[in-house]
């Protein structure tokens, strides 16, 4: 069984039988940098964001931002390293809070609720279904999307909601309730998700198709979205599958070990439509749209989880795991950063190329308290944090990030007593 499930429904079903039966903090001092390569002699590409008319224009609409997954956000983050406030949810948050255009902060908790939240920090609706370890989604028509577990115990569900929280469909998904967060289509009439299955949705809740790539293999991860809209590229745990919008198969890529595990993280997309994918045991490949592969490098000590690759306005691949890493647009390690104790987020990126992140904390070192870092695109690091309960436990923060167009980052905890919302300034 894949270790991020197990670890997590071992989290999971804890935290329920505990159920049954803000202090603001400074900044810890920064801490070394990493050596400089003497060789600077990198392979940039500039990138620009690619139009999405069918997702929000807000501040970040989805998860990793954009459809392509870069990760990166036309505004500057945090400055001060410090918490503004943080919000109960009442369970552990492991989905990225999305934004919409007037600042109000979606996002679900394993508590199976799905919660807005205004820029105060005050709950502005609350509904039971949607909550679960997949991001939501804000579409150009105001409607959000979420995926996750319901008054059924059995099933997991798309739930529509209107910004008001009123409900206008759920679609049941009969599979198991996997990491996958929403895509839409360019034009906004196609919601995807990756559930074992790989699903397209109307804007109306119909099933307009699914798909199973392989039927020795299950969809997984968060899919992304070429460019130009026409191509899903659907991790699996076996295989990097691509699929055309109406569910045909173009390519697949299997792993180095077929017999086990393939590419088992987000992928994410470049403006010449290149992907790039993390694969077991320790590798990262980059591919071309046609499906031939362009460069991988080992050597990536990712841990248990897999977050997916972000994308930098020169190119840059940025991956972490238990170390920060950056590989120019030909996969040369630029540097990296070594942080023994694993990050399973994605990091967040700014307009100044400054990279923000969760990660996970040694419970039994109080001294080692960091949970969340801002580093700067030459592998130096800005701030870091001690993001606690209000208990004065220090959890671990393995949602992504997100930017605020004013600058701020909102970011979810989780086990222990990581029940909370954080904004960060």
């Amino acid at each position: 069984m894949h270790e991020k499930f197990s670890s997590r429904s071992l989290v999971y079903v804890s935290v329920i039988l505990l159920l049954t039966g803000c202090k603001k903090n400074e900044p810890p001092p920064v801490g070394p940098t990493p050596p400089q390569p003497t060789d600077t002699n990198w392979v940039t590409h500039s990138q620009l964001d690619i139009p999405w008319p069918g997702l929000a224009n807000s501040a970040w609409p989805m998860v990793n931002h954009d459809p392509q997954h870069t990760g990166r956000s036309p505004y500057r983050g945090p400055q001060q390293g410090k918490v503004d406030w943080l919000f109960n949810a009442g369970f552990i948050i492991y989905t990225t809070p999305v934004i919409d255009q007037d600042g109000t902060v979606y996002f679900g908790s394993f508590n199976r609720y799905f919660y807005a939240v205004t820029p105060s920090g005050s709950l502005k609706w609350q509904s039971y279904g949607g909550g679960s370890d997949s991001s939501p989604l804000i579409a150009s028509d105001g409607s959000i999307y979420c995926f996750g577990g319901g008054a059924s115990q059995v099933y997991t569900y798309v739930y529509s909601y209107d910004r008001n929280g009123n409900l206008n469909w759920q679609f049941i998904v009969d599979e198991y309730e996997s990491y996958s967060s929403l895509a839409i289509s360019k034009d906004g009439q196609t919601i995807y998700l990756a559930a074992a299955h790989l699903f397209a949705l109307g804007k109306d809740g119909t099933l307009r198709w699914k798909l199973l790539p392989d039927s020795t293999d299950k969809c997984h991860y968060s899919l992304a979205i070429s460019p130009d809209g026409a191509t899903l590229y659907v991790p699996g745990f076996k295989a990097l599958y691509a699929v055309d919008t109406s569910g045909t198969l173009r390519w697949k890529f299997h792993g180095p070990n077929t017999d086990v595990h393939g590419p088992t993280s987000n992928p994410a997309v470049d403006n010449d439509g290149n992907i790039y994918v993390g694969v077991v045991p320790d590798q990262v490949y980059s591919f071309s749209p046609s499906g031939a592969v362009r460069w991988q490098r080992g050597g990536i000590n990712w841990g248990p989880e897999f977050p997916g690759p972000v994308i930098g306005r020169d190119g840059t691949i940025y991956i972490t795991g238990r170390a920060l890493y950056a590989m120019d647009y030909a996969g040369k390690l630029k540097w990296k950063i070594d942080m023994s104790l694993m990050s399973q987020c994605v990091p967040a990126i700014d307009i100044d190329g400054t990279l923000y992140f969760g990660r996970s904390t040694e419970k039994s070192n109080a001294a080692d308290s960091i949970n969340f870092m801002a580093v700067n695109p030459n592998g130096t690091v800005r701030f870091q944090m001690s993001l606690r309960s209000p208990d004065g436990t220090i959890p671990d923060i393995d949602s992504n990030p997100s930017i605020s167009s004013d600058g701020k980052i909102y970011v979810g905890s989780d086990y222990p007593h990581g029940f909370h919302l954080y904004k960060i300034k």
